[in-house]
């Protein structure tokens, strides 16, 4: 499908401006620059009960001027407005559904089964992209003929927009000192998969509900994917209070050490890499622990040690192990201490 103009689509709501309320992509030409086809790129919207942002997912995709568009979106069976607005944007959307389903990557992995573009993005319904990200992605692949995942840039912002901050990454170097893995700095908000990736067989592990995607890309450099970066290609995230991320931080936090785990026990890591998940492992423990939860804690500690031996284990991170089995005020305390202990050994300067 060609994407549709601006003034095709049902008028903004009241008190919405700029993208991609009031302004739109520019056409794109019936041929690429060097007279072939426009690739055929699909994007999937997994959606439910996120009516009150789903019309600016679905403007920000059909907006891109773009010439071969298959638009996806898979619903859960929202109660909300949600059906209301697919149905005034369902002239532009290849397919829909509305169902109960068994969760967000359930659905990712149904629309994945039923997108035919050469190339699959993934924008959640409370999130979406900025102008010109589908001919940026078309003139990546073009450029990158080998490329399994073509990634851009992340803004994460809040209910205002206001960009707290971005994930770009041209040059991704997984065993670099500021990559906590599995995060590594890829945002599914920029990203396009090969379809060959699903024809192979690969999918969203439906075991994860949270981690989901810091697992697939895992998989994907395991099994020796090529990623390569589409400039211009850019995605919003928004972080609010009903995202995921935000509320379930625990069950995000026990994925993140679970990945952690599998790959350190894993044939694919190399020397090289193994240092780099030892400490995204430890950052995530760490994390635990500040979120209280002290049980898987202690559990992740165990593993970090048979993993990567005792050199894991600072006075600092010592005191939070020890502090883990006194409970939610002791906690607080051996915080503090920790704290204390470390300006100790870093004094500030004088004023």
């Amino acid at each position: 499908m060609k994407c549709p103009r601006l003034c095709e689509l049902p008028p903004p709501p009241a008190g919405r401006s700029g993208w991609p309320w009031t302004e739109e992509t520019p056409p794109l030409g019936d041929a690429m620059p060097d007279g072939t086809a426009w690739p055929r790129l699909s994007v999937v919207t997994p959606s439910y009960n996120q009516g009150r942002f789903i019309e600016e997912t679905i403007r920000s995709v059909l907006l891109q001027g773009y010439p071969d568009l298959e638009y996806l979106i898979i619903d859960g069976g929202s109660s909300d407005q949600t059906l209301e607005i697919i149905h005034r944007y369902e002239p532009w959307i290849a397919a829909w559904v509305s169902e109960k389903d068994r969760g967000q990557t359930d659905a990712l992995n149904k629309g994945f089964r039923r997108a035919t573009g050469l190339f699959v993005g993934w924008q959640n319904s409370d999130d979406y992209y900025g102008p010109h990200a589908l001919g940026c992605c078309a003139a990546a692949a073009q450029a990158n003929p080998d490329a399994d995942v073509l990634h851009g840039t992340s803004h994460f912002i809040d209910l205002a927009a206001t960009i707290h901050f971005s994930c770009a990454t041209e040059k991704f170097v997984l065993a670099e000192e500021t990559n906590a893995f599995p995060l590594f700095g890829f945002s599914n908000q920029s990203m396009f998969f090969s379809r060959n990736i699903f024809a192979g067989g690969t999918y969203l592990d439906e075991e994860r509900s949270h981690a989901m995607d810091n697992d697939f890309f895992v998989r994907l450099i395991a099994a020796g994917a090529t990623f390569a970066y589409a400039p211009g290609l850019v995605g919003f995230c928004r972080l609010h209070a009903e995202t995921k991320t935000v509320y379930q931080q625990d069950v995000g936090l026990r994925e993140a050490c679970a990945i952690c785990r599998n790959a350190l026990t894993s044939d694919w890591v190399t020397t090289e890499l193994r240092p780099a998940i030892l400490r995204g492992f430890r950052t995530h423990l760490v994390a635990m622990f500040r979120n209280g939860q002290t049980d898987d804690f202690r559990k992740g500690v165990k593993d970090l040690v048979r993993l990567g031996g005792m050199r894991m284990l600072d006075l600092k991170f010592m005191l939070r192990y020890a502090a883990s089995f006194l409970g939610g005020r002791i906690v607080r305390c051996g915080l503090a201490t920790a704290r204390q202990l470390h300006s100790l050994g870093h004094p500030r300067p004088q004023k």
